[in-house]
């Protein structure tokens, strides 16, 4: 698509959220918007023996605190929790080997604000998706009016049901655990599962007009 997909930063996004990516040519994230709890800014979520398990990244923010802003809270040892979780949950998977590598180096690096582990990581998603995207960060709080724009700002968030987005239900897939396949999981747990595949996968995904 030739417009702006307007998207805020998440913390390893889901596969819904890539999916969007992978549909636009330009990607704005949005730096100026208050940060707000219980997203997916500062949390991602895995698939494990028991069940979806959401990976936290504790910060530091104030009332009106714009993303760019918002520090990562290591009076905790967050990294070795979501590390251990990864090796936990898809040590089996069949790509896993050839992935957890570079995330594990990413996490280890103790990076000071959420955006500069958020940059990191979606670029990092990006590279093994093997998906080449310009993406850039607003300098203020955008206002969509102003240029041709998909504004899909909290769109993709725990508690509305942005599978909605889909003209069908996301493709299924092999996952390691479960009988019921789970939908917008972290975007891990389609790259461990189907590796250089998941691009491809991404790109078969067919969002609503």
């Amino acid at each position: 698509m030739s417009e702006v997909l307007l998207i805020e930063p998440h913390y390893m996004g889901n596969v819904a959220y890539f999916a969007l990516i992978s549909k636009y040519d330009k990607v704005l994230l949005e730096h100026h918007q208050h940060f707000i709890k219980q997203t997916y800014r500062n949390r991602t979520t895995i698939l494990g023996a028991n069940g979806s398990l959401d990976l936290i990244v504790p910060v530091n923010f104030g009332n009106r605190s714009p993303f760019h802003e918002v520090t990562i809270d290591y009076s905790e040892p967050w990294p070795k929790r979501h590390l251990r979780a990864l090796q936990s949950s898809y040590a089996k998977s069949p790509f896993f080997d050839h992935y957890y590598p570079l995330f594990e180096a990413t996490l280890n690096k103790k990076h000071h604000l959420l955006s500069e582990l958020s940059t990191e990581t979606m670029t990092l998603c990006l590279k093994c998706l093997q998906i080449v995207r310009a993406f850039e960060f607003s300098e203020n709080y955008v206002d969509p009016v102003e240029f041709p724009i998909q504004d899909y700002r909290d769109v993709v968030h725990p508690k509305k049901d942005f599978l909605k987005l889909f003209q069908t239900n996301l493709e299924v897939y092999f996952q390691n655990f479960g009988k019921e396949f789970v939908p917008g999981l972290s975007i891990l747990d389609l790259l461990f599962s189907l590796g250089p595949e998941a691009g491809s996968y991404l790109a078969r995904q067919t969002l609503i007009d």
